[in-house]
């Protein structure tokens, strides 16, 4: 994705899209096809994620639940609609989630307690920095 939004026409038609729609449509840009091709994207990863979870799990009528309190916590620590601050949300709350099982292990509790630790971080991230990490990975 990187290298789809940095290297390719389309990418930085979905930048620019993202950044502002109005000056994108005075520059030419086509918004609502870029706006469809990338909910096709956004789809079409997320079909990739479904099936790499299908695979890791056994499937029941709640699969999914699990992990979805970690997703919102990415998103709003990353800021929502920034891609690489996304990535480094992801990564932080997937090592503070593994880490916490360890603590969790040696303090001698349940290790399903594992979602509060996202469930913290998100409350922590609202009340210090409700924008999350998207100041910090800004393009010009």
């Amino acid at each position: 994705m990187h290298f789809v939004l940095v290297r390719t026409k389309i990418g930085k038609a979905i930048r620019a899209t993202s950044s502002n729609p109005e000056l994108a449509l005075a520059s030419g840009i086509n918004v609502s096809r870029v706006i469809w091709i990338t909910w096709f994207i956004g789809a079409g990863l997320a079909a990739i994620a479904g099936i790499f979870r299908a695979a890791d799990t056994q499937i029941w009528p709640m699969t999914g639940w699990d992990i979805i309190l970690p997703m919102f916590a990415v998103a709003i620590l990353g800021g929502i609609g920034n891609f690489y601050g996304s990535i480094v949300a992801a990564f932080v709350i997937g090592m503070a989630e593994n880490f916490g099982v360890v603590a969790l292990i040696s303090l001698g509790l349940s290790t399903e307690y594992r979602v509060a630790i996202a469930f913290l971080i998100l409350i922590i991230t609202l009340i210090v920095k409700p924008q999350g990490l998207a100041m910090l990975f800004r393009r010009a």
